[in-house]
């Protein structure tokens, strides 16, 4: 069937890409920011890192309380107090007169980072149809993408004015959008049947598909809301507990294997590779940005064909080789335009891999493989995990440059991706093409 446009599926889908838009923006901005924020605050290494890392730290806490929420008042609402908390985190921002308020600012942006991270694609897992299921979620990973690349053009744009307020201010664009699209969102019809409203599930989900036909795709839900319990002991229930720790292991390798690096660190690297200016530096970082998005594209219109666990491992096979070869440029060259141009090259491979595989996939994964009744605590438990992994990388990569040199740094990286090739595929399931009823029974029948 041929969807139009402006149908129902279509605009929540664009309402959760712009919350990704959200998410991308507020993470990579910093990058380019913090170059000036060294002149305005006579910034140290500790402090730096801190102001770059600590959307990260809030972000721990949002994705753990998102899914409580998520569960216990709905999606739209989960979502209702990203786009809250987002406002106010750049308001903060934007007004702080010091370090100390932008780091509360930037603790209340990261906790609607980390709480849309679960929300974001457990509302369009739940929406969605089979047959592009990772085709929505991938649009959410696609908006993250878009976000990072938005950072840096709005960096590399106000890099001759070095007005860091204003280039941290362009955050309350998607927070505002987010914040009048969600109130007109419908709630997921799987939370509607949790609460016993069946024919307003059922309106709902007719509405999402176009169709009156549903009450197949309504049974099989309620066979298995019927199931479902909501204590944090079921995460430890027998059959549950390797799910657990395959969704954790996923997040956990999302983060530690180079995002943070070409995401947070590249105007960072780059400058130590050879680049003369900050302007120049976030220049190379649009071009790695560029690369997020392009590949973002060709992986959305991938992984409900060729499958979950191909383009995970193709991505992260290209993101180890990519940061491997970058730390063997950096301890066989010495600095110059040559290496800043390897340098350059080696990010935007990573950035390609991340966006092809780890980048989308994973969240996709994290959305699918949990039972309907752990799923929103699931999923706010391995979104925990993929935002500690992703602060403590980000709040001690410059550490690990001093302690082993930045080729040292690299190749420990390196070393993460080879782990996580093994762990995917040993651990890690194929669910394409499967209802989210039908992975859960699968899993109940081990």
């Amino acid at each position: 069937m041929t969807r139009r446009l402006f149908d129902p599926l279509n605009l929540c889908a664009g309402a959760m890409a712009i919350a990704g838009i959200m998410y991308g923006f507020d993470v990579s901005v910093m990058a380019g920011a913090i170059l000036y924020l060294e002149a305005d605050f006579g910034l140290t290494e500790n402090s730096e890192e801190w102001i770059v890392s600590s959307i990260l730290l809030g972000a721990t806490l949002g994705a753990l309380v998102g899914g409580v929420i998520a569960d216990r008042f709905g999606r739209r609402a989960a979502m209702i107090v990203v786009a809250a908390s987002a406002v106010a985190g750049v308001a903060i921002i934007t007004l702080s007169p010091g370090v100390g308020l932008l780091v509360v600012g930037r603790l209340v942006q990261g906790f609607a980072v980390g709480a849309v991270s679960v929300c974001g694609p457990l509302y369009l897992a739940e929406i969605a149809p089979n047959h592009i299921r990772g085709l929505l979620v991938g649009l959410y990973s696609f908006g993250i993408q878009v976000g990072v690349l938005f950072g840096y053009v709005i960096g590399l744009a106000l890099a001759d004015s070095g007005d860091w307020r204003l280039m941290l201010g362009f955050g309350i664009l998607p927070a505002l959008i987010l914040a009048i699209a969600v109130p007109f969102l419908p709630e997921t019809p799987r939370w509607l049947l949790q609460r016993n409203h069946r024919q307003k599930a059922r309106r709902v989900l007719a509405h999402l598909r176009g169709s009156d036909a549903v009450d197949a795709e309504i049974q099989a839900m309620e066979q298995q809301i019927a199931q479902q319990s909501s204590r944090w002991a079921d995460l430890l229930a027998p059959g549950i507990a390797m799910i657990m720790l395959v969704g954790i292991g996923l997040a956990i390798f999302r983060e530690i294997t180079g995002f943070a690096i070409a995401t947070l660190y590249s105007p960072t690297l780059l400058a130590e590779a050879g680049h003369e200016s900050d302007r120049a530096d976030i220049l190379a970082s649009v071009v790695v940005g560029s690369m997020f998005v392009a590949a973002a594209v060709v992986a959305m219109l991938l992984v409900d064909r060729l499958g979950r666990r191909p383009m995970l491992l193709a991505g992260m096979a290209i993101m180890t080789v990519s940061i491997g070869a970058l730390g063997l440029a950096f301890a066989l060259l010495p600095v110059s335009s040559l290496l800043a141009w390897i340098a350059v090259a080696c990010l935007a491979a990573c950035a390609a891999g991340f966006s092809l595989g780890p980048g989308p996939v994973i969240f996709l994964l994290i959305a699918e493989i949990y039972p309907r009744r752990i799923r929103a605590r699931a999923m706010g438990v391995a979104m925990l995990a993929l935002w500690l992994s992703f602060w403590l990388n980000a709040r001690l990569f410059l550490s690990s440059v001093e302690a082993l040199g930045t080729a040292g740094a690299l190749w420990l990286h390196a070393g993460f991706g080879v782990a996580a090739l093994v762990f995917i595929y040993l651990a890690v399931p194929e669910t394409k093409g499967r209802g989210l009823e039908e992975i859960e029974a699968e899993h109940a029948a081990r």
